[in-house]
């Protein structure tokens, strides 16, 4: 057995045969140890007592999880015995070290938030491993591995280049993405202004990446214009975001003109006459014309 010797202090006799002390027991290796006690006469007993080493139990990641580059996650454990002591977390992939996620931090946190770098190759071996710095010996890892996925992609679908959507009219925006299903992303809308693009409106500031499309109503009070992109960035990775690839356009609200008959004209019964008209954003759709008193007839805009 090692001997150490730790003088007690607030010594108290309680009673003829009873006293009370503090002895410190810092840096003390676990195991049997034994206090001697010696009254003034000589006389010693022993008092034989184990230093319990403490546990470490990992709690998360301990199996299972999917963490992707970028993403912060909180690293989780509990502790026995360890109050008052620092504890060392480390990230291997199979049996190598990967990252030291802290040389040290207080034992009884229980937990360390911890972004995963973007630097770090995928692989589905990864574990944590926590260690006491007061006593090595007294380690956890993952039960399992967990998985560090690719990095996260997104990608716009609509609009994307060449679209022309009026005015006060419905669409869905759309795209495509790996690695977000369980984050949100942020819809704008952008022009060019001069030698920039700026953010004419937010769509959506917040809507689940796994749906994969969004429906909204062009405001009327949009300007009207042939340099229109859209932009979507990931909510959790800022840095994963996409554009549409070229412009689209918004288009003034649509207009009819009647340019005969328009007032004035006297028409027989029985004849046959043209009705013209002009549009504007109604090309290759149906309008209803309304003749005479409440008659109708479908003509195609051309």
């Amino acid at each position: 057995m090692d001997w150490h010797t730790h003088y007690a202090t607030n010594v108290t006799v309680k009673s003829g045969n009873e006293i009370a002390c503090t002895i410190s027991l810092q840096n003390v290796p676990p195991g049997e140890w034994s206090v001697s006690v010696m009254n003034p006469d000589g006389q010693r007993a022993n008092i034989v007592f184990v230093v319990d080493p403490g546990t470490i139990r990992v709690i998360s990641p301990n199996g299972g999880e999917k963490w992707g580059p970028g993403t912060t996650h909180a690293f989780t454990w509990s502790q026995t015995g360890l109050g008052g002591t620092n504890v060392k977390i480390e990230l291997y992939q199979g049996e190598i070290l990967k990252r030291t996620i802290t040389s040290s931090v207080p034992a009884l946190n229980g937990t360390i938030n911890w972004k995963i770098p973007s630097d770090l190759a995928p692989g589905t071996d990864y574990a944590v491993w926590i260690t006491s710095q007061n006593v090595p010996s007294v380690s956890d890892t993952s039960d399992w591995y967990f998985e560090i996925t690719p990095p996260p992609t997104l990608k716009v679908t609509s609009p994307n280049s060449g679209e022309k959507w009026g005015l006060g009219t419905t669409h869905a925006f759309t795209w495509n993405q790996t690695g977000l299903e369980d984050t949100d992303v942020k819809i704008e809308l952008m022009q060019v202004n001069g030698m920039f693009t700026v953010v004419r409106r937010t769509i959506t500031p917040s809507t689940p990446a796994g749906t994969g499309t969004f429906s909204w109503t062009i405001p009327t009070d949009l300007a009207p214009g042939t340099d229109y992109t859209v932009r979507i960035t990931s909510l959790n990775v800022p840095s994963v975001k996409d554009s549409s690839d070229s412009y689209f356009e918004i288009t003034p609200p649509p207009t009819v003109t009647v340019t005969s008959p328009n007032g004035g004209e006297s028409w027989g019964a029985g004849t046959i006459h043209t009705l013209t008209w002009t549009q504007t954003g109604l090309a290759d759709t149906t309008r209803n014309l309304n003749c005479g008193k409440g008659s109708s007839q479908s003509a195609r805009s051309g």
